[in-house]
């Protein structure tokens, strides 16, 4: 796990909170992702790939 990563993440769901979505609400929102996705992007698992 690369230390921008977590980063990243932290300010995933800060905005995610801020905005007052939950996982599964913030996923649905950017493109039908499930809730264990959105988890693992802020916990800096993983993050969303461009293709």
């Amino acid at each position: 796990m690369k230390p921008y990563a977590i980063e990243i993440g932290v300010r995933i769901k800060k905005t995610r909170t801020n905005l007052g979505y939950s996982m599964s609400q913030f996923g649905e929102l950017i493109s039908d992702y499930p809730k264990m996705t959105v988890n693992n992007w802020e916990s800096g698992i993983n993050l969303h790939q461009n293709d």
